[in-house]
């Protein structure tokens, strides 16, 4: 993993992190939410977690809500602002950071 690809991986969970904890969005909502960063598509969310399309969208409209009320109260994501990866790309965020020596 390079020094790039590390930082928007920071950036993502911090951001996921703070969605959750300063907004009260739930981790679904936060996901959909942050969808962009990773591009993850409506269709693809709704795979992965097995629910309706409409339910993913109707997580985003929460989650943008949520996410605006505590943004009037500051600087929800304290300066960690997205990064988003190239149109084509895809990032594998299972791969290890550290790998075994045995």
């Amino acid at each position: 993993m390079n020094k790039k690809e590390r930082e928007r991986k920071v950036r993502y969970c911090t951001r996921l992190w703070l969605l959750q904890e300063i907004a009260g969005c739930t981790f679904l909502e936060a996901r959909a939410y942050l969808r962009r960063e990773r591009n993850e598509t409506v269709a693809f969310l709704a795979e992965a977690y097995s629910i309706s399309e409409d339910d993913v969208l109707a997580a985003i409209a929460s989650a943008e809500a949520k996410a605006a009320e505590a943004e009037a109260g500051g600087d929800l994501f304290h300066g960690y602002g997205p990064m988003y990866p190239d149109p084509d790309e895809r990032i594998d965020w299972r791969r290890r950071l550290f790998v075994s020596m045995t």
